[in-house]
């Protein structure tokens, strides 16, 4: 069996750059895979060039595989189905399959908009990718031993079925494929992702990934993320690693534990980590420096209490101001980043939002509009009316991505809500100080 993966590019405010922030899903996929699969990555994150009609059809009549696997997100969601459009003019009998967070929340309108997708898997892809390569009826596209999967009916076209949901996955089970990535980039770049834990018990409005990875929160084996640190330490001399999660302090006992080994170790690596405001304490950040954390990214999203209530983050602006000031006396850089758009947003919460954000001082600080990305609570809310309830299908909204407007809320209209965020970036960056 022969799989190509394919990871689109990004859009980076209207242009496809070079990416560095390594992706970690299809490497895990295929790591899963039979010995004898043979596996290839084509990183649109990193080459966005690779990832163009031209290229994409020689890369398919070179190696000629027999399924191609295609992570997709909201924001790549054009380039993903221009991707699937091509691999199948280059060969129609190739099995084109989606996975990612797009495919998990939007599977069943995935295949209705395209009948170029023949799969897709939903949630974790780990199990269910494996039993497609060694599962599923390829030539007769017989996809029911295969879990997570929605497909088409092989007797009416029309009709979608549905297979069981796979077991989450034993996080640590295997080592990611890292040979796939391009790592002389990577090494020249000095960074690689990891992974701590999957699933959050929050239930924010505005994020689908309880929709993904389950609200119960799976952490890895603290012995298997210490082997995949010394790994791309030692094989690669990569000195600065990035946790994936957005909630890496979720279970502070396990973070402590990491922290302690990584300490004990003695490895000369700078990590960088992303989590909420109400999940650390001055302790954990000081353990946290001592084990070679010098960033961190907080989503604090707002500096109005009631917005913050709105959005259902467990956090009190308090929260914020102490865990700013914290990590900075922590000696580790604090990272901010504030969302603009809940549905009762007024001048008056945008107000206390930056007078928090100068307040606290953050050593950065980012301002996006809220997404509304289907699936959400934020998307469905009858307080927001969608100007345009598909926007992630147009090149326009999502090449301008954390930046467009695709609704107005009760209080604002598009132009008024896009005038704030611009009134917030604009006293943010004038107003902070890092001295």
């Amino acid at each position: 069996m022969r799989v190509m993966f394919i990871q689109p590019p990004m859009p980076a405010y209207g242009v496809c750059t070079p990416a560095t922030y390594p992706s970690l899903g299809q490497i895990l996929i295929a790591s899963y895979l039979p010995k004898d699969t043979d596996v290839i990555l084509i990183d649109g994150l990193v080459y966005p060039e690779d990832c163009e009609t031209e290229n994409i059809k020689k890369r398919i009549n070179e190696f000629h595989p027999d399924i191609i696997g295609i992570r997709v997100m909201f924001i790549n969601y054009f380039y993903s189905i221009r991707i699937a459009e091509v691999a199948k003019s280059a060969n129609s009998n190739l099995i084109v399959v989606f996975g990612g967070p797009h495919a998990t929340l939007l599977g069943k309108e995935v295949l209705e908009d395209n009948p170029c997708v023949d799969l897709v898997l939903c949630g974790e892809g780990e199990l269910s990718f494996c039993e497609l390569v060694t599962k599923a009826n390829i030539k007769e596209r017989d996809f029911s031993m295969v879990h997570n999967a929605i497909y088409r009916d092989l007797h009416i076209r029309e009709n979608f079925l549905y297979s069981t949901q796979a077991p989450y996955v034993q996080l640590g089970d295997k080592l990611p494929r890292y040979d796939l990535l391009d790592m002389d980039y990577y090494s020249k770049i000095n960074l690689m992702t990891i992974e701590g834990h999957r699933g959050c018990p929050n239930s924010c409005i505005f994020c689908g990934l309880p929709s993904i990875q389950g609200k119960n929160v799976r952490s890895k084996p603290i012995g298997k993320v210490m082997d995949e640190i010394r790994h791309i330490y030692c094989r690669y001399n990569i000195t600065q690693i990035e946790f994936v999660e957005p909630n890496f302090t979720v279970n502070k006992l396990w973070a402590a534990e990491l922290c302690h080994a990584i300490i004990d170790a003695k490895i000369m690596v700078n990590f960088v980590c992303r989590t909420y405001v109400e999940m650390v304490d001055f302790e954990i950040l000081q353990l946290m420096h001592k084990a070679g954390f010098i960033k961190i990214f907080y989503g604090i999203e707002s500096g109005s209490q009631k917005i913050l209530d709105e959005y259902r983050r467990p956090a009190k602006v308090s929260d914020c101001i102490n865990a700013v000031r914290w990590t900075r006396e922590s000696g580790i850089k604090a990272c901010v980043n504030f969302v603009i758009g809940a549905p009762s947003e007024t001048d008056e919460t945008v107000n206390e939002t930056i007078k928090v954000a100068k307040l606290i001082n953050a050593d950065d600080a980012d301002v996006s509009i809220l997404a509304p990305f289907p699936g959400t609570a934020f998307y469905n809310d009858c307080r927001i009316k969608m100007i345009d309830k598909h926007w992630y299908k147009k090149y326009d909204y999502v090449s301008r991505f954390p930046w467009f407007v695709a609704y107005e809320t009760t209080h604002l209209s598009a132009n008024e809500l896009q005038g704030l965020w611009l009134n917030v970036v604009k006293e943010i960056n004038g107003g902070i100080s890092h001295e």
